[in-house]
């Protein structure tokens, strides 16, 4: 009896034994399936044809100023006696900011009025004497020097009248000064004074106000590297952004390039102007703004992401391009379907293609090598999901993205832009040196395929 229940023990863990053998291989199976279906059809990354703008720029930051700052000061000395606007506020032309305490100049006028009347008494008196003297001197009483020294008195006693007169007319004006308005119409930036507070003339004129003329236009002064400095033109368009407000862009217009060089750590820099609209005032004096300038840009055009043209095929696209040309000749197809469209073959239509082995129109010789950079190569996905070769004409870029263009490209096609497994990335260099080396940018003296 313990034999037998020793060899049905033994039978069961053989059992157990066989089954966890058959799982791992099971296992083991399944695993390799899934890992080489997802290197041979599944283990692209992926990207689209997309329509779009894309950009090349020269980025700086620059600090927001009005078109035009006014500083209004005071030409007489004297203590503030008052001030009628503030901050923000907007004023008129004429329109009374502040007035400084004319006592004293209303004194001065005074003052002057009273030696005008001094003078016009001498000049009365100059005039009897040279009158008396005049008659004297016709009858033999007088010599004719003393006749000239009256006239000489008289003209004396004119000068000085019209000097006072002129000791009033300024006594007046300053008076006049002692009310500030506003020469502008305008919006008050700052208010660098007080009531109570004395402001001196006497060395320089005090500024009282500063007085934005417009906040409806802003200029932006841009630093720009002089590296740069050559790709800045007169009326090229920029977009800037500011830190209040960072989800939107603000457009402007480049309107000034100014000569003179500024020297910073050895960096040598040039200032560049650039007019904005700020109808709604958002946009405020001294804010910094990061500036884009716009130096090449083409709108609504075909892309891809540049990883596509910088694409190395694998030793499994290769493989599938080889088996779509092998099946083509083997129906005796001259033309493939368009891409997209459902076809056995499924290779790109050479419709408003030249022939094998010919140039494009405007296009690179046989062969697109190295020396037409203008041509490449990009990877999509059929209906059934295959990698196949796609030549298209490149156009310009931004590092990022691509523009793309070829009589079949249409958007929304997948375009492979790179692998997701380790195996997937793996290539044959001697399976490429075979079948002419396929890259992004057409080289390797191989024809299109198609």
């Amino acid at each position: 009896m313990g034999t037998g229940v020793d060899s049905g023990e033994k039978m069961k863990k053989r059992l157990f034994i066989g089954t966890a053998i058959l799982l791992v291989v099971a296992v083991i199976v399944i695993v390799t399936t899934v890992r080489d279906r997802e290197s041979d059809e599944g283990g692209y990354k992926l990207g689209e044809v997309q329509v779009t703008t894309i950009q090349n720029l020269i980025s700086s930051t620059g600090t927001l100023t009005p078109l035009e700052e006014i500083e209004v000061g005071t030409q007489v000395s004297g203590t503030v006696d008052e001030i009628y606007v503030d901050y923000n506020d907007e004023v008129k032309k004429g329109q009374l900011l502040a007035m400084i305490d004319y006592s004293t100049l209303d004194v001065a006028i005074r003052e002057a009025e009273a030696k005008i009347m001094s003078a016009e008494a001498d000049l009365e008196e100059a005039q009897f004497s040279f009158e008396l003297n005049d008659s004297l001197y016709e009858k033999g009483f007088i010599s004719q020097s003393e006749l000239l020294s009256s006239r000489v008195a008289v003209k004396k006693a004119k000068a000085n009248l019209i000097t006072c007169e002129i000791s009033l007319e300024n006594a007046k004006l300053n008076r006049s000064y002692a009310e500030i308005y506003s020469p502008v119409d305008g919006v008050v930036l700052d208010r660098s004074v007080d009531e109570g507070q004395t402001v001196a003339a006497s060395l320089s004129t005090p500024t009282l106000f500063t007085l934005a003329v417009d906040l409806s236009q802003m200029e932006i002064l841009v630093d720009v590297d002089e590296s740069d400095i050559g790709e800045i033109k007169t009326g090229q368009r920029v977009e800037f952004t500011v830190p209040a407000y960072i989800d939107r862009t603000y457009e402007g217009e480049v309107t000034q390039l100014r000569l003179q060089p500024e020297v910073a750590s050895n960096v040598v820099t040039y200032t560049v102007v650039v007019l904005a609209e700020n109808e709604d005032r958002s946009l405020l004096p001294g804010m910094t703004a990061t500036v884009d300038f716009i130096v090449e840009e083409a709108e609504n055009v075909l892309a891809v992401s540049s990883s596509a043209l910088r694409l190395t095929p694998n030793e499994s696209m290769l493989s599938a391009m080889h088996e779509q040309m092998e099946e083509r000749r083997k129906n005796g197809s001259p033309r493939g379907k368009r891409a997209g469209e459902s076809d056995t073959t499924n290779i790109v239509s050479t419709e408003g293609m030249p022939p094998r082995g010919a140039p494009p129109e405007g296009g690179p010789p046989p062969g697109m090598g190295s020396d037409n950079p203008d041509f490449g190569m990009i990877w999509i996905l059929n209906d059934e999901g295959k990698p196949q070769p796609f030549p298209v004409k490149i156009g310009m870029s931004d590092g990022q993205l691509t523009e793309v263009s070829s009589p079949e490209l249409v958007e929304g096609m997948q375009v492979i832009t790179g692998f997701n497994g380790a195996r997937s990335k793996t290539t044959s260099t001697e399976s490429q040196q075979q079948r002419g080396g396929m890259g992004g940018r057409m080289g390797g003296g191989m024809p299109p395929p198609f």
